[in-house]
């Protein structure tokens, strides 16, 4: 094998020759941050001083590019990696002392920080290169989207993971590499541009597995849509064929009595446009996901990520071709050059990870999540005036909560105000799941706390209305000739009726007015006064005086 030669850059100017490298370690992976490991002979012990950690070179944020060549050969210089100091520690024991620095691409930026934003009457494809671009990032290959949002929020999140996300619901992957980054499609289907045959190349170790585990025959999603009001479900699965081994991925599925199929719950999605490319990538990544394996190799910077390679010699279960998910450079002053070549891709969603939700309650509190169920306590003036009430979690007198009421309309000097009684059951929800910003919510109705008899519900619910702790009623008869009725406890009533065609007001005492058809009535259970400061005229075809 010839000579390896490894050139270190710092800001494009090469470094001393003196340099002694140990060892290099570059990882590329589609969906993640380019990274890369050194590690230098540093330290005088005797003079206390570590002269490659302190200079300039290997400082935060200096970019240092690797390159390696094999002599007499006529490609030349090779970049393994160019990126950024993120990191450094030194060390020391018995074989000497040394310095080891870690390298990010400079696509490390967009996971700094959480964002949140809406983006409207964006596509996804505008949208990704926007995140790109804002962080002065090359823009490799992105791949069209047709389907416009008329508003996408990202909502504290960083820029990469909903990069990611936006990939992968349109089924496409992220390959970062050196500063630049592409959203493209996983294509398994072209031909291969590495062969490699076991037993005759140089191939140091491998390993390859199948799983059936997440095999499925189809993927299908459904979601509600506003405009028709109807479930709305998504077509039929683009087939994914798999160029290497030998069995079809149906025939696996029975074999391994998996389901036949899988349902995505895309409640969530305002466009059912969204379904389609959701499904196809899902199925794409259980597909991908069937064969996985990982190859040892003579180095070479000629690999690249979603190169297909040609694999024989290892069985038919896993003879054919693949795709490169994921790359390892290691030199060292031992072994040289390896590459660790990966083929396969994990089915598990992106999405499905837990570290891409912001922490409950901002990170200050242990979040206190879903939705909780309280008894309101007895009145007690809220301290600080922001007219919250006390709520017993679960009825325990030692968790009782200071919490505020939502209601349909509030503001100032207006509202839709009904505050709950004294050991009404309510639901108690909490802003960002934090325990100290709790919210009630509504009230329940259960057997020992029952619906009032004039609106208990029935098979048309026609009866819609208000009852009070003292039984106060207002009550709406919703049928086709409706009645509304208002009525107080001591029976001072008003009600229009417009099945009888009248408007009826009476009280307890037997008073009475009605206004009909036939004109109106006055009954007075015992005097009838009428006073005007002015004139009383009575006019009528003929007026009566009995």
């Amino acid at each position: 094998m010839s000579a390896l030669t490894l050139t270190l850059k710092a800001n494009g100017r090469p470094l001393k020759e003196t340099i002694e490298l140990l060892a290099v370690d570059v990882v590329r992976e589609i969906n993640r941050i380019s990274r890369a490991q050194l590690v230098l002979i540093d330290g005088d012990l005797a003079s206390r001083r570590f002269a490659l950690s302190d200079s300039a070179d290997f400082a935060p944020g200096q970019e240092i590019e690797v390159l390696a060549r094999y002599e007499g050969d006529q490609a030349g210089n090779q970049t393994l990696f160019k990126g950024i100091v993120v990191g450094q520690r030194v060390e020391g024991g018995p074989q000497g002392t040394r310095l080891t620095v870690d390298l990010k691409d400079r696509a490390v930026r967009l996971t700094v920080g959480r964002q949140t934003r809406i983006l409207n009457d964006k596509t996804d494809s505008q949208i990704m290169n926007r995140l790109i671009g804002d962080h002065g990032l090359k823009k490799g290959k992105i791949q069209a989207t047709s389907l416009k949002h008329p508003e996408l929020v990202q909502y504290q999140i960083s820029d990469w993971d909903f990069l990611l996300l936006r990939a992968e619901a349109n089924g496409l992957v992220v390959v970062n590499e050196d500063g630049q980054l592409s959203v493209v499609a996983p294509d398994a289907t072209r031909p291969a541009r590495h062969h490699i045959e076991a037993g005759l190349d140089e191939l140091f170790d491998f390993e390859m597995r199948l799983d059936t585990s997440d095999q499925t025959s189809t993927v299908s999603a459904a979601a509600w849509d506003i405009r028709s009001q109807q479930l709305r479900g998504s077509a039929n699965n683009r087939p994914v064929p798999l160029k290497q081994g030998q069995l079809k991925p149906g025939e696996i599925t029975a074999m391994a009595g998996s389901s036949s199929q899988i349902e995505l719950d895309g409640v969530a999605a305002p466009q059912p446009e969204e379904l389609q490319p959701w499904v196809d990538g899902t199925l794409l990544r259980q597909r991908l996901g069937l064969l996985q394996g990982r190859l040892s190799l003579s180095g070479s910077a000629a690999y690249r990520l979603l190169d297909p390679l040609a694999v024989s010699g290892i069985g038919r279960c896993f003879n054919g071709t693949a795709l490169i998910t994921a790359l390892r450079q290691r030199l060292t002053t031992r072994h040289g050059w390896i590459t660790d070549v990966q083929l396969g891709l994990s089915p598990q969603s992106f999405a499905s990870r837990p570290d891409i939700q912001p922490p409950p309650a901002g990170g200050l509190l242990a979040g206190i999540r879903g939705l909780h169920i309280g008894l309101a306590s007895d009145f007690k003036k809220d301290p600080d005036g922001q007219f919250r009430l006390q709520v017993r979690l679960y009825g325990d007198k030692e968790l009782t909560v200071w919490a505020r009421l939502a209601a349909p309309d509030a503001g100032k000097d207006h509202g839709f105000v009904f505050w709950p009684e004294a050991n009404d059951e309510v639901v108690v929800g909490f802003v960002n799941e934090d325990p100290r910003q709790a919210v009630v919510l509504g009230s329940l109705f259960s057997q020992k706390n029952r619906v009032p008899p004039d609106l208990a519900p029935t098979e048309n619910n026609l009866v819609r209305g208000l009852v009070t702790k003292k039984n106060n009623r207002l009550l709406i008869i919703d049928d086709d000739k409706a009645e509304l009725l208002l009525k107080t406890s001591a029976g001072k009533e008003i009600h229009l009726n417009e099945n009888e065609d009248s408007l009826t007001i009476k009280d307890e005492h037997g008073n009475e007015i009605v206004l009909d058809k036939d004109g109106i009535k006055l009954k007075s259970g015992k005097d009838l006064t009428l006073e005007a400061s002015g004139k009383v005229e009575i006019k009528g075809q003929s007026v009566d005086l009995k």
